[in-house]
């Protein structure tokens, strides 16, 4: 998990460094900044996302959730570090929050579904090596 939380924020300060550089170059306006700022949110918190689902292997949509939660609280952390107190209106604050956990959590729902139909094509499959015995020789 820590693992993945670790390769979220290096993700996101190599995507906010390219946003930077096009800041620079082509002089982007306020509202594009601001929509690729939350593009990268949710990139960041997706892929992340794949990650902790791949390394915890059980709970994915917990995981997914959980790691989207701690990235957010880091972002305002930082932000509170940055500034005295909150300055952003609560409505932006909460939007950041869905942003992460539920893009943290896209890939486990993808996920959850292929098993419910890998189930449904296959339902003793599971039953059938849960209860059986084993065979004396």
């Amino acid at each position: 998990m820590v693992r993945a939380l670790i390769a979220t924020y290096i993700l996101s300060g190599i995507l906010l460094a390219i946003l930077s550089f096009a800041l620079f170059k082509f002089r982007l306006p306020e509202n594009q900044v601001n929509l690729a700022v939350c593009a990268v949110y949710i990139l960041s918190c997706f892929f992340g996302g794949i990650i902790a689902g791949k390394t915890m292997r059980t709970r994915r949509f917990f995981w997914g959730l959980v790691l989207g939660t701690l990235y957010f609280l880091f972002l305002y952390l930082m932000s509170l570090a940055q500034k005295d107190g909150v300055t952003e209106d609560t409505k932006r604050l909460l939007s950041v929050l869905a942003m992460c956990t539920l893009s943290g959590m896209e890939l486990t729902v993808s996920h959850l579904r292929e098993e419910i139909n890998n189930e449904r094509q296959n339902p003793h499959h599971n039953e059938d090596s849960k209860h059986s015995l084993p065979h004396d020789p």
